[in-house]
């Protein structure tokens, strides 16, 4: 460097041009660096923590999720022990608890979280999925688990308290609703009048394909069912649903002849008895032809969904027996079929028809209505079986992620296993130890036990 130089660079200095240390003397960059400080390092350890606990409870659920739910547990216990730990853990916790069937540990996390949560119903966030909703699901399980009964239910009317004022009443909250009582055996009487309306509005009259509409919610589950299963390749189920549909084809068939007497009988006595005045004569006539009508179009359905099936199996004698009873109500079988609704019409119904059923037939179960009970759930273990293989033969699986698409089995699974058990406790009360051997087998190779705390 020149001699020149050194003069310059004293002269930039005293002239306080450095961008770095100014007028300060060097001390004004360290105070503010300082007082940052104060504010970043408890930002960033708690940061830190926050960041390390989720790395934390990942690898606790990679351990149970590859069977080592007993070191999982041990892990998550540990983790939500510590000073900073969440809630969301916490009640992850509590829920592998209550699946392991260990309640009396876990109501020790549920209480804990539940006195986190407003006192009065209207103060609570209530939608699907919502953390208020899966803490109260969870404390729920919990006092079950412990025998509080009462305390569960009360829990469950002030759930559902904020529900009414909070939620659209949909019918998915109709269902959950419904499914709850009957775990706790509460208000029994009202969630079967729930259902029964939820069945009604979903029934004749609200919209399913062209000609299906006019059938009763459950003959068009039913319906459904066997037209999904007429699509899928090596379909399961195909004898218990020609049982059923031989055994509903026989109840409207029955229920279309006596439509029909009245009809006639009124028809007679309009015309021949004094008695009958013309004043509201056309209106009753009326009536009994449109009852008739139904009749005769709801048992046209199942006639052709009934000889799909055949076809499918090969059975053409039985299609040709299905075209004969349809040309006695004056219908073609063909004309029938073309009006049917397409295959993923039918699987989204299904899959929502088996929960649906299964909860009403729980609901009348725990009602001493066994019979009613029977009929409900055995379609609906029928139509989750179909609605199984439809979803993994028709691409819905396609393009997901591993870890989705084993959520998606793991699900089915619990839900097989779920509606099984409940059929299992009807064969059990009705002293049909053959059957209810048979589906605690088949609840045992799905991996549970037939009282299994996760079906609950």
């Amino acid at each position: 460097m020149s001699a020149s130089a050194k003069p310059q660079l004293n002269a930039s200095i005293d002239e306080g041009n450095t961008p770095i240390v100014g007028r300060g003397g060097g001390w004004s960059w360290l105070a503010a660096l300082l007082v940052c400080g104060l504010v970043v390092v408890p930002v960033l350890k708690n940061w830190v923590g926050a960041e390390r606990e989720r790395w934390d409870v990942a690898a606790a659920n990679l351990l149970y999720e590859s069977g080592q739910k007993e070191l999982a547990i041990t892990k998550l216990v540990s983790i939500a022990q510590g000073p900073r730990a969440s809630d969301i853990t916490k009640l992850e916790l509590a829920n592998y608890l209550l699946d392991a069937g260990r309640a009396e540990e876990a109501i020790n996390w549920t209480e804990g979280l539940r006195d986190k949560l407003p006192a009065d119903a209207r103060e609570l966030t209530i939608t699907d999925g919502d953390s208020h909703s899966q803490v109260l699901q969870a404390h729920f399980r919990a006092l079950l688990g412990n025998g509080r009964t009462q305390d569960a239910c009360d829990l469950l009317r002030f759930w559902f308290e904020a529900r009414d004022r909070n939620y659209d009443n949909s019918d998915l909250w109709t269902n959950g609703y419904a499914y709850q009582c009957a775990l706790a055996k509460y208000d029994l009487e009202g969630a079967d009048q729930r259902m029964k309306a939820l069945f009604e509005s979903r029934g004749a009259g609200r919209g399913f394909g062209r000609i299906t509409w006019i059938l009763p919610y459950q003959l068009k589950v039913l319906a459904a069912t066997a037209l999904v299963a007429v699509e899928l390749k090596d379909p399961v189920e195909i004898e218990p649903l020609k049982r059923l549909l031989d055994e509903k084809i026989g109840n409207l068939d029955d229920q279309y002849q006596q439509a029909n007497g009245r009809l006639r009988k009124f028809g007679w006595l309009a015309v021949n008895d004094g008695s009958i005045t013309k004043d509201g004569t056309d209106s009753r006539l009326e009536s009994l032809r449109f009852q008739a009508e139904l009749e005769r179009r709801s048992l046209a359905v199942l006639l052709a969904v009934r000889a799909l099936l055949d076809q499918r199996v090969g059975d053409q004698k039985a299609v040709e027996d299905a075209a004969e009873r349809l040309s006695k109500l004056d219908l073609k079988l063909q004309e029938m079929i073309d009006v049917l609704p397409p295959f993923f019409s039918c699987l989204d119904l299904i899959e929502e028809g088996a929960a649906f059923l299964d909860t009403h037939g729980w609901v009348l179960f725990q009602l001493e209505q066994l019979s009613e009970a029977f009929d409900l759930i055995d379609l609906a273990i029928i139509s989750n079986r179909i609605a199984a293989q439809g979803y993994e033969q028709g691409d819905f699986l396609m393009g997901r992620s591993q870890k989705s698409i084993k959520d998606y089995f793991e699900s089915r699974r619990r839900q097989t296993g779920t509606l099984l058990s409940h059929r299992y406790q009807i064969f059990v009360v009705t002293g049909d130890t053959v059957a209810a051997e048979e589906d605690a087998r088949a609840i045992e190779e799905l991996g549970f036990r037939v009282d299994d705390p996760r079906f609950f």
